[in-house]
């Protein structure tokens, strides 16, 4: 088990994900009697998962006021991020807070890793876009003692922040369609990753497309690589291309303008700052950036109370 001072939690933390007593905890690391097997079982299992280990002191500041604030996302290779962090960084200067950066890589081993080592700096609070999902991760997140807002992808409750993303993909596709768009693809290599990680918006946005065409009566097909979306647009045929991400948009865009296929259409999700940049015709969705920092802020300072605060969302039209 890893002895690592920065990947450990409590025995306490340890009993409230597993949802037992701190002596069936003890039973259970120390191979006491008095414990079924299942139940042992699971606990060293979350033992090791959250990196708990009995014979390594924790020292964690008893200061309550730190300031400083975690983030932890999965990398800046997305403009998303990229922007987030650095609107984050304005609101802790202006509040008088540093920000502690770290990246999980996508690995739920490592999204831990990075949250425990940043409980042991002592952060007043933690943004997290999550990899990790399911009850017992939630019963961790809520075991921190610390105010966790989680932005892109939800955790059953735990805060959230972030556009409706059902909703305003069914407005994007929604606007495809008053184009006169009346067949579509769905471009997302992303669903992929469903079974092994937690791509919420992921999985949200996509059943806004789908519940949006079906209930139009529209043919669509969902396509999760490029090879297969190559050989589906190869010819004019008038279509509307629906990326869940400016990313997937941005490469499909560029096909389509070598081809020059004029009867298809690309959208995408997120209004990265290289389309205008850049000047690429995508129509994509668009939120109010300080929004979103204001209700993260909000959640860190305990004055908003409910466990999802929708921002509004709007849809960057270029011609």
């Amino acid at each position: 088990m890893s002895r690592n001072k920065y990947s450990l939690i409590t025995c306490a933390q340890l009993a409230k994900i597993c949802n037992v007593s701190m002596g069936t905890v003890d039973r259970a690391i120390n191979n006491r009697a008095g414990i079924n097997a299942e139940t042992k079982k699971r606990i060293l299992e979350a033992a090791r998962t959250y990196g708990y280990s009995p014979n390594v002191f924790i020292n964690v500041p008893v200061d309550s006021k730190s300031q400083l604030l975690g983030i932890v996302l999965f990398d800046l290779n997305n403009d998303y991020f990229s922007r987030f962090t650095m609107d984050f960084e304005v609101l802790c200067q202006r509040i008088g807070y540093n920000s502690v950066v770290m990246f999980s890589h996508n690995d739920k081993k490592t999204e831990i890793g990075c949250i425990n080592q940043l409980v042991h700096l002592g952060v007043d609070g933690i943004v997290l876009c999550p990899v990790g999902k399911g009850k017992e991760y939630s019963l961790y997140l809520n075991s921190l003692d610390i105010p966790v807002v989680t932005i892109g992808n939800r955790v059953e409750g735990v805060a959230f922040a972030g556009i409706n993303d059902m909703a305003a993909m069914r407005g994007i596709t929604k606007h495809a369609i008053s184009l006169g768009f009346k067949k579509f693809i769905y471009y997302a290599p992303v669903l992929k990753k469903a079974d092994h990680e937690n791509i919420y918006a992921q999985t949200e946005r996509y059943r806004g497309f789908v519940s949006l065409v079906e209930a139009c009566d529209y043919p669509y097909e969902t396509v999760l690589d490029e090879e297969t979306l190559k050989a589906r647009i190869s010819s004019d045929e008038q279509c509307a291309v629906i990326c869940p991400s400016d990313i997937y948009a941005i490469s499909i865009y560029n096909l389509v303008r070598d081809k020059n296929l004029k009867n298809i259409k690309v959208f995408g999700f997120d209004n990265c700052d290289i389309l205008d940049k850049a000047r690429i015709k995508i129509d994509s969705i668009s939120y109010d950036r300080n929004a979103l920092i204001e209700q993260i802020h909000r959640f860190l300072n305990k004055t908003q109370t409910e466990e999802v605060a929708y921002i509004p969302y709007t849809i960057a039209v270029r011609k």
